[in-house]
């Protein structure tokens, strides 16, 4: 008969034990110092399963041992000391279990300090939404170079001045040219998935989600992992062609739902409620996308009675996530406001450890967020995941860590790092313009908040930031704080908004409010701010 054993996995790699081992014993056995804790069925000796997989796995296949672990099981699901328990078997003990040390023994220290003074980095930039990246690297990299993928069949000038005249931020018109004098490749975007495989399996180091990318831009494959990893999931209906599109929002008139596209250049996700609301948009869209119009793929997903919608951000490393994350509150469009956490709270942590095998398999070494829609019963439904630098907090997160840089070269060279937070909280405004929608924008920035101040697709003429347009809906930057208390953060924020200038400069100074309310619902389900 089948049974399992303890499993701890570890760069992708698997190291399974006996029923008699703790996920302890095995680090001891493998000198590892990390790794994910999970199992490995007896008969399947390469199948990973976390640990409410595991529970999964015995109910079918043990189910006298399963109902002995009834009530003895935490949120988390099945640990290696109940399950030996209920096979009766006596675990084994660790070397310092079995002899403790007279003294404490000291903390664990961090990967060796890197020293980058003498390191060169090349950016690889899609429409210079990351060049804010390149530019704090710059601050610790002997030498970092800027690559923007502008390959057009129409290329602008516009577009080539993006990073032009910036201190530091060497501009450089090809990529491969350059790649050979490069330390690290950095991909802050995704869509680069494939060349960042190819670029690792030539021996280069790469920071970026690599494959990983896919359980953000397929949108279909995100859904059936969800399935495959018995997730919650929102009742979802795939809709082929606009045609079939409005047949179905006719059926669910006056209902609440989300429109997904499958490419994000057409449309970013969108609310509907009618189909009088949501017929200048469709009537739109048709017209722009033409014919293709008739086949296009779009998700129609049903509303989630939420209590809140909360979220991790950090990094991803083979399937092993970092700690001192930020969990937080987006206001959709208009900003952020997050605190740190050591460990992830159960309630998004559970997320993280489903999810840890698939990236591993799939070469993930970059940042890693998620969107999680919690209802008031404590169910979280996993809805989006972002495969990049998110955006926001993407902006406050390279400043929030003193570390960032030497973190994101450890990630890159496969290392988990030990992020090092320069305060408690953290909080971002998002900055728009209706003006450079269409326009090339000028923004004053006062030289003693410029640090502050995290610009996009930006040029710099004359000592003067100019932001070419990108097509998102006139975000041109954002502008962040941190703080040892979410009071003082959101005050520094604002404060330093009202010092930037730009022609129809906006943005929400109220935005804080909402984001209040979610922290109090995430408190009722054990998010501490």
């Amino acid at each position: 008969m089948p049974h399992l054993n303890p499993a701890v996995k570890q760069r992708g790699k698997l190291f399974i034990g006996t029923v008699a081992d703790s996920h302890a014993t095995i680090r001891e056995r493998h000198h590892l110092t990390g790794g994910l804790e999970g199992f490995s069925p007896s008969n399947a000796p390469k199948m990973w399963l976390t640990r409410l997989m595991a529970l999964d796995w015995l109910k079918r296949f043990e189910p006298d041992i399963f109902g002995k672990t009834r009530g003895k099981l935490p949120p988390e699901g099945l640990h290696s000391h109940i399950y030996a328990a209920a096979k009766g078997v006596v675990q084994k003990l660790t070397k310092a279990e079995r002899t403790p040390p007279p003294e404490p023994e000291p903390e664990p220290t961090a990967a060796e300090a890197v020293d980058l003074s003498d390191k060169t980095a090349i950016v690889y930039d899609r429409g210079g939404l990351y060049l804010y990246c390149a530019e704090k690297l710059a601050e610790k990299y002997k030498r970092v170079m800027y690559y923007l993928a502008d390959a057009d069949a129409y290329p602008t000038s516009q577009k080539h001045t993006i990073g032009a005249g910036l201190p530091n931020v060497e501009r450089i018109a090809d990529f491969w040219k350059h790649l050979d004098e490069a330390d690290v490749v950095y991909f802050f975007d995704c869509y680069d998935g494939e060349l960042q495989h190819y670029l690792r399996g030539k021996g280069y180091k790469v920071f970026g989600s690599g494959r990983g990318e896919r359980v953000e831009i397929d949108k279909v494959k995100f859904l059936d992992i969800l399935g495959e990893l018995e997730l919650p999931c929102a009742e979802t209906y795939q809709a082929q062609g606009m045609d079939d599109l409005k047949k179905y929002l006719t059926e669910h008139d006056g209902q609440t739902l989300f429109l997904k596209n499958l490419h994000r250049g057409d449309f970013e996700s969108r609310k509907f409620t009618s189909l009088a609301q949501s017929k200048p948009f469709l009537d739109d869209l048709r017209k722009r996308v033409g014919t293709a119009s008739d086949t296009m793929e779009i998700l129609v997903q049903h509303k989630i009675d939420a209590d809140l919608e909360v979220g991790y951000d950090g990094y991803c490393v083979d399937g092993e996530f970092t700690g001192n994350c930020i969990i937080g509150y987006e206001i959709k469009d208009k900003g952020f406001c997050g605190k740190v956490f050591e460990e992830p709270p159960e309630i998004v942590k559970g997320i993280n450890d489903a999810f840890g095998p698939v990236l591993a398999k799939l070469g993930y070494n970059g940042n890693y967020s998620t969107e999680i829609r919690v209802t008031k019963d404590g169910k979280p439904y996993y809805i989006d995941a972002t495969c990049r630098v998110p955006s926001p907090p993407g902006e406050v997160l390279c400043e929030l860590y003193e570390n960032w840089s030497e973190a994101t070269w450890q990630i890159a060279h496969g290392i988990v790092p030990e992020l090092e937070p320069k305060a408690a909280y953290c909080a971002e405004i998002i900055l728009t313009s209706a003006w450079h929608e269409h326009h090339e924008l000028h923004v004053s920035i006062p030289k003693a908040i410029r640090q502050f101040v995290k610009l996009k697709n930006h040029t710099m003429r004359d000592g003067e930031f100019y932001c070419v347009p990108n097509g998102n809906g006139g975000f041109f930057g954002a502008v962040v704080a941190w703080a040892d208390t979410l009071d003082e953060a959101i005050e520094l924020v604002l404060d330093r908004a009202k010092q930037i200038e730009a022609d129809e400069l906006d943005y929400d100074d109220s935005l804080f409010d909402a984001a209040r309310e979610q922290i109090e619902a995430g408190e009722r389900h054990g998010i501490e701010f």
